[in-house]
């Protein structure tokens, strides 16, 4: 027999999103998930891209050693002067989706960055993202250890499955990324968490490249729905 509960209110467990903004207050950082079609466009070889609104596909096409690229500039670093930019000493939630269209991830590495590069390469300077090595997803930074730190997700992107990307960065603590909410990556080195604010642009960088290797069949990264938020 079920024991009565006396009368009271229901109480859930805070879902992924409630425990990521519970503290502190956060803003919305201004509008960059409708930019994409005013985003500057780098490809190679057969590369391609086709933007929309809120999302960009990226293809190699069929040669390889091409890639295919779309930046957007993200806005000034932080100053007294700016109430909106990118400001390593806040909080900062990025969220959006990816999804893989292809037949092989040899030779393959697909990027969503945050970074200072306007070419499409590895994080080369205080920045993150979410970075493949074939199908398998990593969380990439680069902090004041002067060089990339990758942490595996241990996780593979599956072909045609969209998947939603959400990356914390916790100021001189951590930077954790989560895969459809299950929590898969941690950088907590103090050193390779970004927190320099050097005076330069930074981009919203999404990318496809394939290097070496035979020609083989195209390969397409669908980048959407880029919402970031930052500590006011």
């Amino acid at each position: 027999m079920l024991e009565k509960r006396p009368p009271g209110p229901i109480i859930s467990r805070p879902t992924l999103f409630e425990q990521a903004f519970r503290k502190p207050a956060l803003l919305m950082l201004p509008s960059t998930f409708s930019a994409w079609p005013a985003a500057t466009q780098v490809v190679s070889g057969s590369g391609a891209t086709i933007v929309a609104e809120d999302e960009v596909n990226l293809s190699t096409g069929t040669t390889h050693a091409s890639t295919a690229g779309r930046r957007r500039a993200a806005m000034l670093p932080h100053t007294a002067t700016v109430n909106f930019g990118i400001n390593w000493g806040k909080k900062l939630i990025l969220s959006f989706f990816v999804q893989w269209t292809g037949a092989t991830a040899t030779n393959l590495t697909m990027r969503f960055l945050l970074t200072q590069s306007t070419a499409i390469e590895n994080l080369a300077a205080h920045g993150l993202g979410w970075q493949t090595n074939g199908a398998n997803m990593n969380l990439v930074t680069y902090g004041a250890n002067g060089s990339l730190a990758t942490v595996s997700a241990a996780t593979n992107i599956l072909i045609t499955d969209r998947a939603h990307i959400l990356i914390v960065h916790d100021p001189t603590t951590s930077v954790r990324m989560y895969i459809n909410g299950v929590l898969v990556a941690t950088q907590s080195t103090a050193g390779d968490i970004p927190s320099t604010q050097p005076n330069v642009d930074y981009q919203w960088f999404a990318s496809i490249a394939r290097s070496g290797g035979a020609d083989v069949g195209d390969e397409a990264l669908n980048v959407e729905a880029l919402v970031p938020w930052q500590e006011s």
